[in-house]
């Protein structure tokens, strides 16, 4: 009868596995999905710097520097400040969650190793 006990056990401890593996698989999916994308919007950006600081090389040797790429040089080095400091921002948390995640799976693991010892 104590087999039959240890047998559920066993059975709910497993679906716990999987269910926590499930679980940060997920964690680990998402995350990547989030550092790509802010990866592809700072490249972006970056290019976008790039050209503006090749413009104003350009222009400061003509000295004929419009208002109109004034203004436009001041929205992307807005642009570039705000998503440098999302960019920051969000790297540190994916390290937390990727710290985090990283130990859960050592539990994980250490209590697959132990169930099958």
């Amino acid at each position: 009868m104590a087999e039959g006990g240890s047998s559920i056990s066993n059975v709910d401890e497993e679906t716990l596995f999987k269910e926590e593996f499930a679980h940060v698989e997920e964690l680990l999916i998402s995350s990547r999905e989030e550092c790509i994308e802010i990866g592809s919007k700072f490249q972006n950006l970056s290019l976008k710097v790039e050209n503006m600081m090749q413009l104003q090389e350009t222009s400061s040797s003509d000295h004929s520097v419009t208002s109109e790429h004034l203004e436009q040089e001041k929205e992307i080095r807005n642009d570039f400040e705000e998503l440098k400091t999302k960019y920051e921002s969000r790297i540190a948390t994916y390290q937390l969650n990727s710290d985090h995640q990283a130990r859960i799976v050592d539990d994980l693991q250490s209590r697959v190793s132990a169930y099958y010892s």
